[in-house]
């Protein structure tokens, strides 16, 4: 098991994240119809971080970068969340970063590392950084390679997160020939957000954050692959999603005491797909859910927030942790739209 020993988010509901977490607990929700139209002339409904946050982070970047607004928006949320991490005086932590899916648009990822780096010198080293381009997965994936390296490695920390936007009219155009945004004229479809979420792990119980006498602990991840994905070809079957949750749940019994699920932390965005798949993995593993299961899907709160998605999950589980340790464990999982499929057992553990 590892531990969260710090968090830090941005997102459409919140500038940090007691802000986030207790508007998606309230389910303040961010949907608003944008300045984005599909092809039928109707407004896409999405969720947006306000302007003037990205206006007074704009000179911290370097002029190459500015110019393009959809990687400095993954750059500028990247930092702000970071900060909230404090972490000034640590020495250089190994880095792993989810960003956007490599077949969605083009999007310079040194670049983006290179302008995050920049603006922590004392603990971020661009050699020390690893990018991940799978999307909604990304962060559940980046667990499961910090995972191996704590326990491999003696360093006390590794840094995981991700950092996501939909605002390109470049990503905002494919979707909409695809059929996927949500307007007035398309219920089957998802609002298009963005958000960053890190946190920070470590193999050390005695570094791990505390509330209300608890701690988190985090138990190796599966990830998996779905042949039938949103993009294939082949037929969808449901046993990427389903195998993720098996092998989670099993990396999480190795104490031999099965202890039901009574949370499921979702990637669902408002697509009827996601729903199903879902479906077919609870069916799936039923014997390993509370009869009393909760699904939260915050996306209704803040929109699909891609490669953010799992670290942000992570984090609101792990709130709810810390807050209602009796529910002792939840379960969290990402879908991304090409083939990976990933999923973690998150647990309160008695400090």
């Amino acid at each position: 098991m590892i531990y969260i020993a710090g968090m830090g988010m941005v997102t459409s509901v919140g500038a940090n994240s007691a802000m986030t977490t207790a508007s998606v607990k309230a389910n303040i929700s961010a949907y608003a119809l944008s300045d984005y139209d599909n092809h039928e002339d109707d407004p896409i409904t999405m969720t947006q971080v306000p302007g003037d946050f990205f206006d007074a982070l704009e000179p911290i970047l370097e002029n190459d970068i500015r110019s393009d607004s959809y990687q400095a928006r993954i750059a500028m949320m990247a930092i702000a969340a970071l900060r909230e991490l404090s972490l000034e005086d640590t020495n250089t932590i190994p880095f792993i970063f989810g960003m956007p899916e490599g077949n969605t648009v083009s999007c310079n990822a040194q670049n983006v590392v290179h302008n995050i780096a920049l603006n922590f010198p004392n603990f971020l080293d661009q050699n020390w950084c690893r990018v991940l381009l799978s999307g909604r997965a990304a962060t559940i994936e980046a667990i499961q390679l910090a995972y191996d390296y704590l326990y491999r490695s003696d360093v006390p920390y590794v840094l995981i997160g991700g950092s996501d936007t939909y605002h390109s009219d470049a990503l905002i155009n494919k979707l909409d020939l695809d059929g996927r945004l949500l307007s007035p004229g398309n219920s089957d479809g998802f609002a298009p957000g963005e958000a960053a979420a890190f946190l920070l792990l470590t193999r050390r119980p005695e570094l791990a954050q505390v509330h209300n006498g608890q701690i988190i602990g985090i138990h190796k991840p599966a990830v998996t692959t779905e042949p039938g994905h949103l993009y294939s070809d082949n037929a969808y079957q449901g046993d990427g999603l389903s195998s993720a949750f098996r092998l989670a749940l099993e990396n999480s019994n190795s104490d031999n005491t099965k202890k039901a699920i009574s949370y499921i932390y979702s990637s669902m965005n408002g697509e009827s797909y996601w729903a199903r798949e879902l479906g077919v993995a609870c069916i799936r593993n039923a014997n390993a859910m509370s009869k009393e299961l909760i699904v939260i899907h915050p996306a209704d709160c803040y929109g699909d927030v891609g490669a953010a998605t799992g670290s942000l999950l992570v984090a609101l589980a792990a709130d709810n942790l810390y807050h209602n340790p009796q529910n002792r464990r939840h379960l969290v999982y990402c879908s991304s739209d090409t083939e990976k499929r990933s999923a973690v057992v998150v647990e309160a553990v008695n400090r």
